[in-house]
């Protein structure tokens, strides 16, 4: 984009947005959709989002839509378990085991309170 002059490039991005061929809402919404596939706290969604350019303000509006769709806790808990079928075979899970599955969720974007909720079942 730097050999081109600034002018043509936001008359492009201009033309581009009129004919919907750029629309960060449904970017961000497909993105949204996406991600929680995988799936990945809102947190990290919406730190993505923003890194891509879309603005605060349609990011925010768009996880307070889905956000009571999504249950962070569940997903929190099914990771945990699965992560934990691949790190001990029926072992009380130790602190290092804890750390690794912390660092883990907290990756992925989760809250801190609901991972170490959920981390704390582990020892119940």
């Amino acid at each position: 984009l730097r050999n081109y002059p600034q002018r043509l490039i936001e008359g492009l991005v201009s033309y581009f947005k009129k004919t919907g061929l750029i629309d960060d809402k449904e970017f961000a919404r497909s993105w949204i959709n996406y991600r929680l596939l995988k799936p990945v706290g809102i947190r990290a969604i919406e730190a993505e989002l923003k890194q891509k350019g879309v603005s605060s303000e349609v990011v925010n509006k768009l996880l307070k839509e889905k956000k009571p769709a999504i249950d962070e806790s569940a997903i929190v808990q099914g990771l945990v378990l699965k992560r934990m079928e691949k790190l001990v075979k029926k072992e009380q899970p130790t602190d290092g085991l804890r750390r690794s599955l912390y660092a883990y969720l907290m990756r992925r974007g989760f809250p801190n309170d609901i991972v170490l909720e959920a981390i704390n079942r582990l020892s119940s």
